[in-house]
């Protein structure tokens, strides 16, 4: 139902002009209603970023153990420089290294 104007009959049929008669009434009931609508929008907008943060949550915890399966296998020597050779230099016979190891890159 449409508000009336302020100096029109009121709705209520009392015979009064509406703003002698249910214009505090109608604004109190309208204030209620927005001050309802003004949290429905509150916990909408609480409950849509909680569901943000759990998916953020998710996916830095995928990455994390993505990272960590990767170090697993580098510290375990399946991964670069672990465990095999080609790190130290080559000896002679009698001990002393003849040269330096490394990868041949210059």
């Amino acid at each position: 139902m449409e508000k009336p104007g302020r100096n029109e009959p009121c709705h209520c049929g009392s015979g009064k002009k509406y703003k002698r008669c249910c214009i505090s009434k109608d604004n109190d009931e309208a204030r209620v209603a927005h001050a309802v609508a003004e949290e429905a929008l509150k916990k909408a907008a609480a409950e849509k970023a909680a569901a943000e943060d759990a998916a953020e949550d998710t996916a830095e915890e995928t990455t994390a153990k993505s990272k960590s399966r990767r170090l697993e296998a580098f510290d375990s020597g399946s991964g670069f420089g672990g465990g095999g050779s080609g790190g130290g230099g080559e000896t002679n016979s009698t001990g002393g290294a003849t040269r330096s190891g490394g990868s041949g890159h210059r």
